[in-house]
This record gives structure tokens, sequence and C-alpha cells, in this order.
């Protein structure tokens, strides 16, 4: 640990500030583990900050994590998976997306996946409107189930958005969606908070 001392001292500054969540790597690697475009596992420093941030009750955020990284991270947490926006590989094969074995990994976890509007992860070419992000919801719950999915807008992280999905103010376009590809409105409440909200009761009661 003392071969990172500024790594180490920002991670007490993190701390201090109490979040709910963490991540550990953005795009590319780093000196925690790999990131979505990286080719590097969770280091040996990572899995110290993994176990310092959770006995701190902060939950580590596995979006942006390559696959390796993600698996050494499954090996070792002892919380229920956490993914704040991300999607689903097998509808758009971008390195940023979860693969199917990933998924459910998280479900068995009690975790949580929350699906972002980003248009490249949920399409990889064309423009992207709330009937998309609808039907990706849909294949989800589809395959999945409905207890362990929400939304992670990444509206604050991203221009490139659905053409009638660019902010909070949108959300009635998606519930008209969801309600067109066959949704309940039971189905549409827990994808928008009441998920997310339970996750947050029954995780923040191990904090």
């Amino acid at each position: 640990v003392w071969k990172y001392p500024y790594s180490c001292f920002h991670m007490e500054y993190v701390i201090s500030l109490k979040p709910f969540s963490c991540g550990l790597v953005w795009n590319n690697d780093n000196s925690f583990g790999g990131g979505a475009l990286g080719q590097d596992g969770l280091t040996d420093l990572g899995k110290y900050v993994v176990n310092r941030l959770e006995k701190e009750g902060i939950i580590v955020d596995t979006a942006h994590m390559n696959e390796q990284t993600f698996w050494d991270f499954c090996r070792i947490t002892t919380k229920p998976i956490y993914n704040s926006h991300s999607n689903i590989f097998d509808l758009c094969k971008n390195s940023r997306n979860l693969k199917d074995e990933q998924i459910k990994a998280i479900i068995n976890s009690n975790g949580i996946v929350c699906l972002s509007f980003v248009s490249y992860f949920i399409r990889e070419k064309g423009i992207i409107s709330c009937s998309d992000v609808a039907k990706q919801i849909k294949f989800f719950i589809k395959k999945y189930g409905d207890k362990n999915v929400a939304i992670g807008s990444d509206f604050f992280g991203t221009t490139d958005l659905p053409i009638d999905l660019k902010s909070y103010v949108d959300f009635e376009n998606l519930k008209l969606a969801l309600c067109r590809v066959g949704l309940n409105i039971r189905q549409i409440k827990n994808i928008f908070y009441g998920n997310l909200t339970r996750y947050v009761n029954r995780v923040g009661k191990k904090r």
C-alpha cells in the first residue's frame, strides 16, 4: 500500500466524503485495475481499496470495469454487486456493456444493473429513441426478470442520448414507450425508482 501514497491519500479523502458508491476505474487501466478499454485485472492495490471501501460501507461501482477486473472483483466482494450505468452486450457489442454471465453474477449476488441511455451502448449505428431504450429494458426483463434492473441514465456523463430522452423532463416519453412494449405500471415504477430504492435501503442497512 505504501508504494502508492497519493492513491491512498485520495482514497481516504473519498471515504471522508461518505459517498454511497465509488468506481475504481474509468475507461483506461490505472493503479487499481482495468478499465473498459484496458487490459489489466484488479491489482493488489485495487483489492486493498475494495476491502477498505466496503469496510467503510461504500459500494464499489462495477461500471467501466473490463471483464477481468469485474471477475477479480466478484471473487473478493462481500456486497450485492452494483453497476450504475451499462448496457447489454448481447444487443450491442461494446466493451462498456455487460455480457450474459456478468449480468447473471450481479443478479445472483442480489445486486442491480442500471441501464444507461448512451446511444452507442444501445445500438452501434443510427438514431436512437425512447423506443430503443424501452426494447432494451423489455429484453432484460424477459431474460433476467424485473427485480434487479433500474435506470442509470448517464445524463451528466454524455451528450450521445436518444433524440427524445435528453433529460429527466423527458421521462414521460420513456414511460409511454415502456407501456407500448407491454410493461405494466408496477414494473415501470420499479424500474424508475422502486428497485434501486430497495437496493439502496437493503445495502444501506449494512453500512
